[in-house]
């Protein structure tokens, strides 16, 4: 077996093993699908390559240039739907592409000349994606880099700028009609497809340590964050008000606790509907995570319940902080919903009296003032 065949069926073994995880974690489809289409895609132009004795103006050395580059296409639209989730590439792309092929499969129908044909099909081909590789780039550095180390996200896009650079590289002799006699040229190509096998090899590395390690991350994040909310779950905050507890009783620094409650959700679910009140408790939530302080725990405490734990905060600048959040919650949610919605909030802060190891009496303070709150008619502040 030729070599060029071993390596256009390893290729294909990738890109196989990527369609097979794409069809069992189906959250992650679209990235594991686009690099699926990258390693067949790649493995296919390969076994081209070598049936269309590398001649130009060939029809299937133009497929495999055709397929080789919708390759290279994919696995940078994998990389976007892995960090960005968007579709920019093909707005940006998508012409420039179609452009390309259809240039690929015109040139040798334009004339006879084998040289001129040479020349303007590896031009194109070089240059095209070069643009995939190199151009796409910087775009996909700023969205790696939102969730990933620069190392990381520099491991992940460095086999695709080599074979950019070696793109650049084939433009500049096809530009200059540097003379390349027949056996240089086969292997030139055999080269390319090795290179093509390496880079391959190295980008399903790099891309197998960072989708299992945001996988990871997203499992950690799923036992630490509320479902329908993306704040901290419950006990999450209880080990967050444990540990800040610790740090009071270590270093005397006061923290209070405030218990959030939506008033009359009951009544919104009864006459909106259970799937109107959750859009109520998300557009709360929304509000509260960006407006507290970038210390401050905020959690759902359960149904409708907010708690909000505030490190270093003493009564008197918790009760100013909740006033703020009850009067901007009812603001937002009006402007979001159309539905009138207000809070009651009890407050409490560290007590010398306290005597627990935890914070539990400063947790049922807060409790029972939030009582108070809903028994002194609603939307106010009720503190110790």
């Amino acid at each position: 077996m030729q070599t060029e065949h071993v390596v256009s069926t390893q290729l294909i073994l990738y890109g196989l093993s990527w369609l097979i995880a794409a069809i069992v974690m189906p959250q992650e489809r679209k990235c594991l699908a686009n690099w699926a289409a990258y390693g067949l895609l790649q493995g296919l132009s390969g076994f081209l390559f070598v049936q269309s004795g590398q001649v130009f103006g060939n029809l299937l050395l133009t497929l495999a240039f055709i397929l080789n580059t919708l390759g290279f296409y994919a696995a940078m639209r994998g990389i976007e739907a892995f960090s960005v989730d968007t579709s920019r590439l093909d707005r940006w792309l998508g012409g420039v592409i179609i452009i390309a092929i259809a240039a690929l499969l015109l040139i040798p129908m334009t004339t006879g000349d084998h040289t001129q044909i040479r020349r303007a099909q590896g031009l194109t081909y070089s240059a095209v994606n070069v643009l995939i590789l190199l151009g796409s780039a910087p775009y996909l550095w700023k969205g790696l880099r939102k969730s990933h180390s620069r190392l990381s996200a520099g491991i992940g896009l460095l086999p695709g700028m080599l074979m950019g650079l070696t793109g650049l590289a084939q433009i500049v002799i096809f530009a200059l009609s540097i003379q390349i006699d027949a056996s240089q040229v086969e292997k030139l190509n055999s080269d390319n497809l090795l290179s093509s096998m390496l880079a391959t090899g190295l980008f399903n590395l790099a891309f197998i340590f960072l989708f299992i390690s945001q996988v990871v991350r997203r499992l950690r994040d799923s036992s630490q964050r509320d479902h329908l909310t993306g704040l901290f779950n419950r006990r999450e905050c209880d080990e967050r008000l444990k540990a800040i507890w610790q740090m009071h009783r270590r270093k005397k620094m006061p923290f209070s606790i405030a218990l959030i409650d939506l008033d009359h959700f009951k009544k919104i679910n009864d006459s909106r509907g259970h799937s109107f009140g959750d859009e109520c408790i998300i557009q709360a939530a929304t509000y509260l995570k960006t407006e507290v302080r970038q210390y401050d725990v905020i959690g759902r405490w359960g149904g409708e319940e907010f708690i909000l734990i505030m490190p270093d905060t003493t009564i008197d600048d918790a009760v100013k902080l909740c006033n703020r959040l009850r009067e901007g919650v009812s603001q937002f949610v009006i402007s979001t919903l159309g539905q009138p919605l207000t809070v009651s909030i009890g407050v409490s802060s560290t007590d010398s009296a306290d005597t627990t190891d935890g914070p539990s009496e400063i947790f049922i303070r807060a409790d029972k003032l939030l009582y108070k709150a809903k028994d002194a008619g609603r939307n106010c502040v009720v503190a110790a």
